[in-house]
């Protein structure tokens, strides 16, 4: 929080130094899986526990260079591939989720189309069966 008489470098730097004093705390505790999300540190979490502002972790370079180094070392290359994985499940669905929309599309044209030919067949059929009976008159 902005504190009177201070200035955006010291702030900056106050941060830094907050972050970095939790950073060793969970080091000496080994609890950094408590504030895992998703193979990383939880930004909003630390925020909060911190009372610094969420922008902090991504806008101050020295807090952002710390905590995605210690992302690697924590969460080691789980955070990258699970990353990547996501990713890939994502592009799969969304490709799923197109090729369904073709398919029902394609549903509905041959529904439409099984009921024209149905409408034609029973048409023959009458047609069929009117001139096996023979014309009134005329029969066969």
């Amino acid at each position: 929080m902005a504190k009177k008489g201070s200035n955006g470098i010291q702030e900056a730097e106050a941060n830094y130094e907050l972050v970095k004093g939790w950073v060793s705390e969970r080091n000496a505790r080994r609890d950094w899986d408590e504030y895992a999300y998703a193979g990383r540190i939880n930004r909003s979490a630390l925020a909060s526990e911190l009372d610094i502002a969420k922008s902090v972790m991504t806008q101050n370079p020295k807090v952002r260079t710390l905590l995605e180094g210690q992302d690697k070392l924590w969460f080691g290359s789980d955070a990258l591939s699970r990353d990547a994985a996501q990713e890939r499940a994502e592009k799969r669905s969304q490709e799923v989720f197109t090729n369904n929309n073709q398919l029902i599309k394609r549903i509905a044209e041959l529904e439409v189309e099984v009921r024209e030919l149905r409408k034609e067949v029973a048409k023959h059929q009458s047609l069929e069966a009117l001139v096996l009976g023979g014309f009134p008159g005329h029969r066969l």
